[in-house]
């Protein structure tokens, strides 16, 4: 099952700063589940795709929930190695 197919929906953004431009990507209505809490979570990098490596990363071998505080809330583990394919 991929992430489109269970409806996880990816965001990504432009960050500018004074300094620097960046770009962040995260999943819309998706947090981390840490033990008994849940954290937001997203990926940064100088291109879209540096900042996705980032956030896969982040994600690998973490249990995600999506809609978290809704009826059809639903919990996942991710696999070691999360790929664009």
């Amino acid at each position: 099952m991929t992430l489109k197919e269970i409806g996880i929906i990816a965001d990504t953004r432009m960050v500018k700063t004074k300094t620097e431009d960046y770009w962040t990507v995260s999943f819309w209505g998706v947090e981390v589940k840490e033990g008994g809490i849940l954290k937001g979570s997203y990926g940064t990098g100088r291109t879209i795709t540096e900042a996705k490596e980032d956030y896969a990363k982040q994600l690998c071998r973490q249990i995600i929930v999506k809609n978290a505080m809704k009826s059809d809330k639903r919990e996942f583990q991710l696999p070691p190695k999360i790929t664009n394919k």
